[in-house]
């Protein structure tokens, strides 16, 4: 089945490389990626990156030596490996958080968590962020909560209304939905807004001189 092995194994050892370069923990990149590439956030807000850029085409390069080094069955294997290399770090990643993390790093949080606006037509504006987060270890987890932004609705950034940080502490082995409300006047929009809601909500956590972006 392999008829280079020289070719296989440096495949293997690029893959290797390419998971421990852009492994999505703590902070997962793609996060604030506008155009990705396997896991690899090619372009974000910053613009293209030389790094991630040279990280896709090393990944591309492992498949063409993955397929040159194979005799038969070439297109299974290869997206067997393509499968495998989707699911290693999220697998990795769910083992460690399960077994030896501790304090942050043992919170996994649900993006789908949202904001919502609602205006009583005098350009007096009610914000409620519900943030819903799992601490995956046995021992509860304090930290302080802070909102960054959204890559939803630009028309409420987060970081102007709901400003600061929040105490907050998830049990162990626990969820919580965290309720951060606000109030804010916001004349030019009498009359003109009703209500929103912004999705895909940032966030940060910081116990100490422990940070993690999610």
């Amino acid at each position: 089945m392999i008829k280079n092995k020289g070719s296989f194994v440096l495949a293997i050892i690029i893959l290797f490389i390419c998971m421990l370069l852009f492994f999505p923990f703590p902070e997962n990149k793609l996060n604030g990626a506008t155009t990705s590439f396997m896991s690899f956030p090619i372009n974000d807000q910053d613009g293209f990156n030389t790094v991630w850029i040279i990280g896709s085409i090393l990944y591309i390069a492992a498949m063409v030596l993955l397929v040159r080094s194979l005799k038969k069955y070439r297109i299974r294997l290869v997206f067997l490996t393509m499968f495998a290399y989707a699911l290693a770090p999220t697998a990795a990643i769910w083992l460690y958080q399960h077994t030896l993390a501790s304090g942050i790093y043992a919170l996994s949080y649900d993006d789908r968590s949202e904001c919502i606006f609602e205006s009583d037509g005098d350009g007096h504006i009610y914000a409620a962020c519900n943030i819903e987060l799992k601490n995956r270890s046995r021992n509860d987890v304090s930290f302080n909560l802070e909102l960054l932004d959204s890559t939803y609705d630009k028309q409420f950034p987060l970081e102007e209304f709901l400003k600061g940080s929040y105490p907050v502490t998830v049990k162990g082995k626990g969820s919580q939905t965290v309720l951060i409300e606000d109030e804010i006047d916001r004349p030019d929009l009498k009359g003109e807004f009703n209500g929103s809601s912004s999705g895909f909500l940032r966030i940060k956590a910081t116990d100490g001189d422990s940070e993690r972006r999610f």
